[in-house]
């Protein structure tokens, strides 16, 4: 766990055992690209967790079903499960769970072509993911930032989130760090070298 992070999830057991079951199975046949199976076990999930009254697994369930539908290309109900999710993640106080659950919300609209509102979901997950200390996901957002202010010819804002993410990457020694950056040189006609971290204060 990122150091700063609350853990407020429980350890799965009581009434909401089953649920996590079928939450593990959802995720399972998804990462197997059985997304209708997927999706069928993750909104049971839902309903199980919230019987149980568990909001917090309710939540992180609910991004799930919404993730489902982005792989499948139903970005509109993606988007209104993901909505449904943040309200008893916000009643938890999970900062990281709100950030994931932005970033399906910014995924989704990323892909119904509304780059600005699919920015606007990125960016409210960095300041999270950077607080808690999670800086993978954050060189991530920062990719998919990237592409996203690209797709609209937006180069200046691109090229902002690009530098950053390859950097991030690098620092904690990832593979994904070099393709980043033959990405930026390739859309942007950058320069490798310019990447540079800035410094924290």
């Amino acid at each position: 766990m990122p150091e700063g992070e609350v853990p407020v999830y429980r350890q799965p057991g009581g009434p909401s055992g089953t649920a996590h079951t079928l939450l593990a199975l959802g995720k399972i046949s998804a990462q197997q690209g059985r997304h209708t199976e997927g999706l069928e076990h993750s909104r049971q999930a839902v309903q199980g967790f919230r019987a149980a009254g568990d909001r917090a697994w309710e939540a992180l369930a609910l991004n799930n079903v919404g993730w489902d539908h982005a792989e499948m290309g139903e970005n509109r109900h993606a988007i209104s499960y993901c909505e449904q999710a943040l309200t008893p993640v916000k009643e938890t106080g999970h900062a990281s769970g709100e950030a994931h659950t932005w970033d399906t919300i910014g995924y989704a609209y990323h892909h119904l072509g509304e780059h600005s509102k699919a920015a606007t979901c990125y960016e409210r997950t960095l300041a999270p993911f950077h607080d808690i200390g999670n800086r993978y996901y954050e060189a991530d957002i920062l990719a998919h930032l990237g592409g996203t202010h690209h797709a609209p010819r937006n180069p200046e804002a691109a090229h902002e989130a690009w530098t950053l993410s390859p950097a991030l990457f690098e620092e904690l020694d990832h593979p994904d760090a070099a393709a980043l950056r033959a990405r930026l040189h390739h859309h942007l006609g950058l320069d490798p070298s310019d990447m540079v971290l800035p410094a924290r204060g």
